[in-house]
C-alpha cells in the first residue's frame, strides 16, 4: 500500500515584511501507522521544524523532519512544501520529501515518503498593538 494518512498538529508564526509578504517559522508533531502486511505494522512519529516565505495566500516551506519509530533507529529527513490558503481557515498543500530507516533486528530498509497532498484546517490569529 503506497498511500497512508499522516496526521499532524502544527503551529507557526508569520513575521510580516509588508505588501502581504512575510517570513514563517513553525514546529509540528505528526504520527502515522503503516501496515506492511497482515498483522505487522509500523508506527512513526515526526517532528518537523520549518522556515517559510509567505506571499499573499501562498506559503513556501523548507523543513527538517526528526522522526522515530519503535523498533527502528531515529532518523532525520527533509521536506519542502507549498501551501495555498483558500481562506483564513482552509488550505491545500503539496509536500515532497522523506526519511530512511534501517531495521534494528531485521535489517529491512524502510522509506517513509512525505510526498503527497495535504488539507489543512486552521485559524490565522492577528494580534494588534505593539511597542510605540
Amino acid at each position: 500500500n503506497y498511500l497512508y494518512w499522516l496526521n499532524s498538529v502544527e503551529i507557526s508564526a508569520i513575521y510580516p515584511l509588508g505588501n502581504k509578504k512575510g517570513v514563517e517559522v513553525g514546529v509540528g508533531y505528526g504520527w502515522t501507522r503503516i501496515e506492511k502486511y497482515s498483522g505487522i505494522y509500523y508506527k512513526f512519529r515526526l517532528i518537523p521544524i520549518w522556515i517559510g516565505y509567505s506571499q499573499k495566500n501562498l506559503i513556501l516551506r523548507g523543513a527538517y523532519v526528526y522522526s522515530c519509530s519503535p523498533g527502528f533507529y531515529y532518523r532525520g529527513g527533509y521536506k519542502v512544501s507549498a501551501v495555498f490558503r483558500l481562506n483564513r481557515v482552509l488550505g491545500i498543500g503539496l509536500n515532497f520529501g522523506g526519511v530512511w530507516y534501517t531495521g534494528k533486528t531485521t535489517g529491512d530498509w524502510i522509506y517513509l515518503s512525505l510526498n503527497g497532498v495535504s488539507l489543512s484546517i486552521g485559524y490565522n490569529f492577528q494580534l494588534k498593538g505593539g511597542v510605540k
